[in-house]
């Protein structure tokens, strides 16, 4: 796990941000879903105006990034050419939890068959709605994607 110095990285996140980030920290990596990389973590970044923090990519190269939003936290994913920004979720503390709860899923379900990968994933994503309810809003969020391949046999453990 990466972990910010609290003293030494001053930021403009909330404090929940900042504590979870400090004491928790991020993942190294999460197989086909988060890699500490392309920037140093909390570097700074500017898409289309709004600023951010850097958290890490989806893939370990040709990848989007993970950001998070000066202010408010707010997590978003933008495309590799930073044409895109898509909603992640609310919080980071949120984030990681959904990262956390990814990775069970994907190390538990990674020697069932599809058809059962599939109803635990309609699970699982029921279960992260309720923490975080406008992660999955509207078709154009990050884990409403994530979880329409999940449902669609396309990002399933193992494959």
């Amino acid at each position: 796990m990466a972990r910010i110095d609290r003293a030494a990285e001053p930021v403009n996140l909330p404090s929940d941000a900042v504590d979870v980030l400090a004491s928790v920290g991020v993942p190294a990596a999460i197989e086909g879903m988060f890699h500490l990389a392309g920037a140093p973590l909390l570097s700074g970044v500017t898409v289309d105006g709004a600023d951010y923090y850097h958290l890490g990519r989806d893939e370990v190269d040709f990848a989007g990034a993970y950001l998070v939003r000066r202010g408010d936290g707010e997590v978003w994913h933008v495309s590799v050419d930073g044409s895109e920004t898509v909603f992640v979720n609310s919080t980071v503390p949120l984030f990681l939890v959904f990262l956390e709860r990814w990775l069970g899923f994907l190390e538990d379900f990674r020697a069932v068959d599809d058809k059962q990968a599939i109803r635990h994933g309609k699970k699982l994503r029921k279960e992260l709605r309720k923490l975080d309810p406008r992660a999955f809003r509207g078709d154009e969020t990050w884990w409403g994607f994530v979880f329409e391949e999940v449902a669609d046999g396309i990002r399933l453990p193992g494959d």
